[in-house]
């Protein structure tokens, strides 16, 4: 997925720094060496479940941490690794953001999460959320 911060749309629509960050169906996150960063609720962006497995229940690979926050547009260009959460789409590895381009390959975080959330869905299937 590409997107642009001005709005533009190549498959997904990437706005950071603004309260209509993706859409009613995605989420956001970012990903630096060992971090990974979501926009907090009150910027906006839908709680969805798949947002809330990554957060509360997946397994960290690599003992990355994980929380919320919001990034600056100023500061993508600091960040290795951005991918998009829905419920219908898992985990989609974003490859760039304007002129930002972001690692994407089966060595990434993103793609151990993308693993780690598979393997989560196949042994809790149904699993309810609890706010």
């Amino acid at each position: 997925v590409e997107g642009s911060s001005q709005g533009r749309r190549r498959c997904g629509d990437i706005k950071p720094g603004r309260r209509d960050h993706i859409g009613i169906n995605l989420e956001l996150f970012f990903v630096t060496v060992s971090r990974v960063y979501t926009p907090p609720l009150s910027s906006g962006i839908l709680g969805g479940v798949t947002r809330q497995i990554i957060l509360f229940r997946l397994s960290r690979p690599d003992g990355f941490s994980i929380s919320e926050r919001s990034v600056a547009e100023s500061r993508l260009d600091e960040l290795n690794e951005c991918f998009l959460t829905s419920t219908t789409r898992d985990i989609v590895p974003v490859c760039a953001i304007d002129d930002h381009r972001y690692e994407v390959g089966t060595t990434s975080l993103t793609m151990k999460i993308k693993a780690n959330f598979a393997v989560y869905m196949k042994t809790c299937p149904g699993v309810a959320l609890s706010s």
